[in-house]
């Protein structure tokens, strides 16, 4: 059974990082407006600006889809050793 939850823990991590690294990379002007919006709620929210700046610098910037790029593979791997584990198991 925990491999199972491990393999669809995998897909999930995988399937969603792939989506949002895809939708950070191929359209950057909607993910700049929610950005922008997001930076703005915070501010109001009194979070000093000078820190919301640099969120939104590292949200806009290469360190995010750094990071979700990183997502995405430790998903996938998460997914392959699962499945791995799973029908090594099954064949023993």
């Amino acid at each position: 059974m925990l491999f199972l939850v491990s393999i669809l823990a995998g897909v999930l991590i995988l399937a969603g990082n792939t989506v949002w690294f895809w939708y950070v990379t191929s359209r950057p002007k909607p993910w700049a407006r929610f950005t922008e919006a997001e930076n703005a709620f915070w501010v109001k929210r009194g979070l000093p600006v000078q820190w919301a700046g640099a969120c939104k610098r590292f949200e806009q910037g290469l360190g995010l889809r750094i990071l979700v790029a990183t997502g995405a593979i430790g998903g996938a791997i998460l997914f392959v050793s699962a499945l791995t584990l799973l029908l090594m198991h099954r064949h023993a």
